[in-house]
C-alpha cells in the first residue's frame, strides 16, 4: 500500500464562513498550503481539520487568524494527517479575497 502525490484542494476562493473543503475518502497527508490573497487588501485565514460529525472552531484550528497581506501568497509546509472521514475547513476575513491549495499524498485504495 503506497501514497500517491495530489493536489488535494483548489485552487478555491474562500468566503467570510467555514466550507468543508476537503473530506478524506482515504488517510490523507497534507505537505503544503497555498494561501494567495488576490485583493489589495490584507485579509485573515482559519483553517480547522474535524471528524466526519465534528464543527470547526478554535479547538480544532490549525491555522488561526493568519494575516495573507494584499497581493501576496503564503507558503506553508506542513505535516498533517487526516484519517478516513476527516474533514479539512477554511474560512477567510474577506470573502473572495483568499484562494487555498493544498498539496500532499493520498493513500492508496487496496483491493
Amino acid at each position: 500500500m503506497g501514497y500517491i502525490p495530489t493536489r488535494i484542494v483548489g485552487p478555491y476562493n474562500l468566503i467570510d464562513d467555514y466550507q468543508a473543503v476537503y473530506v478524506a475518502q482515504s488517510k490523507t497527508i497534507m505537505k503544503q498550503v497555498l494561501l494567495s490573497n488576490v485583493t489589495g487588501t490584507a485579509a485573515n485565514v482559519r483553517l480547522a481539520i474535524t471528524g466526519f460529525q465534528g464543527s470547526p472552531s478554535s479547538i480544532n484550528a490549525i491555522m488561526q487568524d493568519v494575516e495573507i497581506e494584499a497581493n501576496s501568497t503564503l507558503v506553508a509546509d506542513i505535516v498533517q494527517v487526516l484519517e478516513v472521514s476527516d474533514k479539512l475547513y477554511a474560512r477567510c476575513s474577506i470573502s473572495g479575497a483568499i484562494n487555498l491549495t493544498v498539496s500532499g499524498v493520498v493513500q492508496e485504495e487496496t483491493e
